[in-house]
This record gives C-alpha cells, sequence and structure tokens, in this order.
C-alpha cells in the first residue's frame, strides 16, 4: 500500500513537470485511451504533432520513473 502510494506520487510529479500539451497528451493517450486522430481534435494540433508531443512526453516519464522499473 505504501509503495503504491509512493509510485502514485512520483507519477504524479512527472507528470505535473511535464509542458501542458505533452501533459495532456500523455494522460489522455495512456489513460483516457483517445486515438491519435481524437488527440490531435481535442487539443486542435496536427496527429504528427501529437506523435511528437507524445514521444516526448514518454520518454521524460520512462527517464523519471527509471528507478521504479
Amino acid at each position: 500500500m505504501v509503495l503504491e502510494h509512493d509510485l502514485l506520487a512520483a507519477l504524479q510529479t512527472t507528470l505535473t513537470s511535464l509542458p501542458w500539451r505533452q501533459r495532456a497528451v500523455w494522460v489522455l493517450r495512456e489513460i483516457e485511451e483517445l486515438s491519435y486522430d481524437e488527440l490531435a481534435e481535442a487539443l486542435s494540433m496536427s496527429p504528427d504533432a501529437v506523435r511528437g508531443q507524445l514521444y516526448r512526453a514518454r520518454r521524460h516519464v520512462a527517464d523519471r520513473m527509471e528507478a521504479w522499473r
């Protein structure tokens, strides 16, 4: 239970450190499971821009959460 709480706190801190677009793309894709086209429409971005933002967000999250692997 404590470990799960610490993991979620670390993830929240990591997500908070992302620029807002990267955070929005990550949350909407990884948690809400929106498609790239749905993300692009919701955030007024092209699908290619969504892919770029998601790539950068995933790298950031992976780097910051490395200790939890």
